[in-house]
């Protein structure tokens, strides 16, 4: 193959033009950008949180089903296991509480705090709160959850309140 330079003229004007391009693509290419991943994944959080308070904080197996997409598919396979197998056998699974809250009895109210990340984690913290009337009244439970990336979009993998839902589970096979 046999290439044929041509004369080329380079007039002022386009040579303007390719020093202006020059100096801007590589600026925007590099253009610092903070990171939406915190905010993003607080948004989320808060989301779930107040669908999953706005239906009543029930978590059966029909609502696990129903809110799949929430989960990894480790942590949604975990969950389906322990409560699925639970009710055939007249057994109560590792999961005895709410995971969203860490109790057995219903919230009156959450607060999402801050975001931190170990890896590609990032870490939710929710604070839970229980009226009057509660043995925890007026005082606030913590769970950690814990978000990993897939397929572009944010999923709960994990619920961290008295312990690790995931290890607890992982452990805990029958």
């Amino acid at each position: 193959m046999r290439w044929h330079l041509q004369q080329v003229r380079i007039t002022p004007r386009a040579c303007r033009a390719v020093l202006v391009l020059g100096c801007l693509v590589p600026s925007a290419a590099c253009a610092h950008r903070p990171d939406q991943t915190p905010l993003e994944a607080r948004a989320l959080v808060d989301s779930l949180y107040r669908s999953h308070f706005k239906a009543g904080q029930g978590f059966s197996l029909a609502t696990l089903r129903a809110t799949r997409a929430w989960f990894t598919p480790t942590l949604y396979a975990l969950l389906l296991h322990d409560m699925d197998r639970s009710p055939a056998r007249g057994q109560i699974g590792y999961l005895d509480a709410d995971p969203f809250t860490d109790m057995q009895d219903d919230a009156d109210s959450f607060a999402v705090g801050r975001v931190t990340r170990s890896g590609d984690t990032v870490i939710v913290k929710v604070w839970i709160v229980f009226g009057p009337g509660y043995e925890l009244a007026n005082k606030a439970g913590e769970v950690d959850v814990a978000l990993v990336r897939l397929r572009g979009r944010w999923c709960i993998a994990d619920f961290v309140g008295s312990g690790s839902l995931a290890a607890g589970l992982r452990a805990n096979p029958e």
